[in-house]
């Protein structure tokens, strides 16, 4: 995994002309405007690649592992959203040569933690979709030039930058190893069970190495069950609550919350009551509690005591999940 990659020092600017043979996507026609929204998708999908037991392997000599992909994914996210501010903030700025392959080698991109490279890859998704959100009418025709004189405005800018995280997601999951519904289903099961074999211990106690491991096999749960025989919406909802306590635990409420909203959007979107729908309530309000926004967070919490189960084991379930830590000092 050390052996360097040869460079890429191709002109990449012609995917703004034409649709690209490999992964399939057309920048030319892709709608700017619709960045924000994209680019949380395109976060989105990372955090399971990055919990694949395949993370750390490159398939061939002259290709990148996964970890290696969503290194540069990040940074690809931190140095556009570096750019867009001085196009906002300047007139035709020139941007800085950046080398990715001297960047990857510098900062050992294979000997990073996939979970915090996960972490890291959506919050700078996050935080580049929020950039381009806030840009308005005619500021989408600023402009910028690169070191070899290519000049972009705001939105084609935009356009040129989504190919790059859609083109390597084509790139890891065309050489993901590949295992049938029920292989998928077996080991979403054992990444949830193995989840809990941490969720249960003080957070406080435990290692930086148990943390990351118990964030990846709670990331692995939900990438398996989305490839699983027989999944349906509650798997969906459960793998992304069981991602909100996980974050939840360690404090993050934003994480936290972006899954508890996702689990809450599939039951309302199936019409998921219950259990599921209790459980939405429960990891939002817990969300809100670790971000000491309380007002919501009480809400939420009454809504989750509200909704009727019908199994008394599955009622006593989710009431000692209600009972117990953390809740960040909610006066419940």
């Amino acid at each position: 995994m050390t052996e360097q990659i040869i460079p890429d020092d191709k002109n990449w600017t012609w995917v703004l002309e034409k649709r690209c043979g490999d992964c399939g996507f057309d920048s030319s026609s892709f709608n700017y405007l619709t960045s924000g929204v994209t680019l949380r998708a395109l976060g989105a999908l990372w955090p399971g690649i990055l919990a694949r037991e395949d993370v750390l392997q490159r398939p061939r000599a002259n290709m990148w592992s996964p970890l290696e992909y969503g290194c540069h994914v990040r940074d690809v996210f931190r140095k556009f959203d570096e750019r867009v501010h001085l196009m906002l903030d300047n007139n035709d700025p020139q941007f800085e040569n950046w080398d990715q392959d001297k960047t990857a080698i510098d900062d050992n991109y294979g000997a990073q933690s996939p979970a915090t490279v996960s972490m890291e890859l959506h919050d700078a998704a996050l935080k580049l979709a929020d950039l381009f959100d806030s840009v308005e009418g005619e500021q989408w025709q600023r402009r910028g030039l690169r070191s070899d004189g290519s000049a972009f405005t705001i939105g084609t800018l935009a356009q040129y930058l989504m190919h790059d995280p859609v083109h390597h997601v084509w790139d890891v999951e065309t050489t993901a190893p590949v295992a049938s519904p029920a292989v998928h289903r077996k080991m979403a099961i054992d990444a949830n069970n193995g989840t809990w074999e941490f969720l249960g211990n003080d957070i406080n106690e435990m290692s930086q190495g148990d943390v990351d491991e118990m964030t990846r096999r709670a990331n692995a749960a939900a990438y398996h069950w989305a490839k699983a025989d027989g999944t349906g919406p509650a798997n969906a909802a459960r793998a992304d609550w069981l991602l909100s306590r996980v974050w939840a635990v360690r404090g993050n409420g934003t994480f936290a919350l972006h899954h508890a909203n996702r689990c809450m959007e599939t039951c309302v979107t199936h019409k998921l009551v219950d259990f599921d729908l209790a459980y939405a309530h429960e990891c939002t309000a817990r969300a809100y509690a670790c971000m000491s926004m309380n007002e919501g967070a009480l809400k939420h919490l009454a809504l989750a005591r509200e909704i009727e189960i019908k199994d008394p084991e599955d009622k006593e379930i989710v009431d000692s999940d209600i009972a117990s830590e953390p809740w960040f000092g909610l006066a419940k």
